[in-house]
């Protein structure tokens, strides 16, 4: 057997005995519907992540940068990835590490920056990022309306949130039997405090590195 082959088959057994993507979210254990949906998932969040920096084996990037993780991972815990953000804040170090090695190799020399060049950057394949950004942009909504108080979660789910929503504050507030600029406060608060979680939302920055734009935390 070939030593290529015989690497190809360690590598499989590696991934096999320690399953990065339930460590990565370990209430996946157990859960295959939603398991193979989170794979698919943050593999395609990594591919749009080298995509957007020009790199033409992003499938190839992506596919090292998973199996750096369960190699470190089959050396022992990482120090300080307690939460499911920081395991995949771990998982993207992991990935600007094989980066800037991909942008260290000779084929790769010519489409990196010069160090005065401002950063510039490669929008992914459309038909990659399309239904990538769908699912991330649905997902932060769902689970920061969920944050909402039940009150707040009606008055969006009733006007901003609702595809037929055709009526006014006036006419919800009639329905709900209170005054017009009462119901019109509580949408204000509602929208201003819905809008402030999305955007804190790990999501956001999922979506930034799906659109090819690398998220650091503030």
């Amino acid at each position: 057997m070939s030593s290529g082959r015989r690497d190809v088959q360690s590598n499989e057994m590696l991934v096999k005995e320690r399953d990065p993507f339930v460590w990565l979210a370990p209430g996946l254990a157990g859960d295959e519907p939603s398991y193979r949906k989170y794979a698919d998932r943050l593999t395609r969040s990594l591919k749009c992540f080298f995509a957007g920096y020009g790199c033409e084996a992003a499938d190839d990037l992506a596919s090292e940068s998973v199996l750096r993780l369960v190699q470190k991972l089959a050396e022992g815990e990482p120090a300080g990835c307690e939460s499911e953000t920081e395991r995949r804040q771990y998982l993207f170090g992991i990935a600007r590490n094989v980066l800037r090695e991909w942008r260290r190799r000779p084929d790769a020399r010519e489409t990196c920056l010069q160090e005065d060049e401002g950063r510039e950057y490669f929008l992914p394949p459309i038909d990659l990022i399309a239904k990538q950004c769908l699912e991330l942009l649905r997902k932060a909504v769902k689970d920061n309306l969920a944050r909402l108080s039940p009150s707040e979660q009606d008055i969006l789910n009733q006007s901003e949130l609702n595809p037929e929503y055709s009526s006014t504050l006036a006419a919800l507030a009639r329905a709900k039997g209170t005054q017009a600029a009462a119901m019109r406060q509580r949408a204000h608060r509602a929208r201003i405090r819905f809008r402030s979680l999305v955007l804190a939302s790990d999501r956001i920055g999922d979506l930034l590195r799906c659109l090819g734009i690398e998220w650091t935390d503030a």
